[in-house]
């Protein structure tokens, strides 16, 4: 009988699988909608609360996050960046969000970890 690997993550003994580190409240629908399109691409995530404004919480969470790409969604604001870029650069913000343009950001997300091109400046 093979034995049943029990528990991943904080708490378990075991280190958390890589994932896109998203700042916000799950229970918002522009963080659904960027959620959706990261997983869209096959890539884990996991929500953070947001610490600052989009800006300050997409530097925040690509610093933390384990692959190094942060998404943050602040009073409609979608924001997305890399830990290795400087401060004040970013892979592109929308401010007034739809969930369309937030699932792209999603979509980018994970496409950085992937190294695939991104949906920025071509949203098809």
């Amino acid at each position: 009988m093979s034995e049943l690997r029990r528990g991943t993550g904080r708490g378990s003994g075991q280190p958390e699988p890589p994932h896109v580190l998203v700042a916000g409240s799950a229970d918002d629908d522009l963080v659904r909608a960027a959620l959706a399109g990261i997983e869209e691409e096959g890539v884990p995530s996991r929500v953070v609360p947001p610490r600052g404004d989009s800006e300050a919480a997409a530097r925040a969470a690509a610093q933390t996050a384990p692959l190094d790409v942060g998404l943050a969604v602040v009073d409609g604001a979608v924001c997305l960046t890399h830990a290795k870029f400087p401060d004040g650069h970013l892979v592109d913000r929308v401010v007034d969000a739809s969930p369309v343009e937030a699932r792209l950001l999603g979509h980018d997300a994970a496409r950085i970890v992937l190294s695939v091109p991104l949906h920025v400046g071509n949203p098809q």
